[in-house]
């Protein structure tokens, strides 16, 4: 007897795999990761990918507004006059949502920063510096929101 899996029932499965971080396994099951998105719809993913993080709270230090997820700060808006952007850090993401969901996040960043700013409207910014780490050597990317 053959077993029929409708397209809700596809996507719900490919949900709870992602959700298990089983993202390469469901990414690979319908062919890749592009296929993946369209399937499961990238506001699924996003989803998915916010609610990793679960310990997300302002702090301020010397003026400056970060967002903490537990102990890594995430965003900063700084308190300079001169450094009004919007700071993200990149590989503090990265550990939060975990390698599973990098390469969605990477092709998404942009999307993930609106939806946390959103979160957390006192971090708004017209422009967002992507930085490897709290170091600020590696300037990954920059975005105007």
């Amino acid at each position: 007897m053959k077993y029929l899996i409708t397209e809700n029932q596809k996507s719900e499965l490919l949900i709870n795999l992602v959700k298990n971080g089983e993202v390469d396994m469901a990414s690979d099951l319908v062919g890749g990761m592009n296929n993946l998105i369209n399937i499961v719809g990238e506001s699924k993913l996003m989803d998915v990918m916010i609610n990793k993080f679960d310990k997300l709270n302002i702090t301020k230090r010397g003026g400056s507004i970060l967002l903490m997820n537990g102990g890594l700060p995430i965003l900063e808006k700084p308190s300079s006059i001169w450094g009004l952007d919007l700071t993200v850090y990149d590989d503090y993401i990265k550990l939060t949502i975990g390698e599973e969901l990098t390469t969605f996040y990477t092709s998404n960043r942009r999307n993930l920063i609106k939806e946390l700013v959103s979160r957390f409207p006192e971090l708004y910014s017209e422009k967002v510096r992507v930085y490897k780490d709290t170091g600020k050597y590696l300037k990954i990317a920059e975005y105007e929101l």
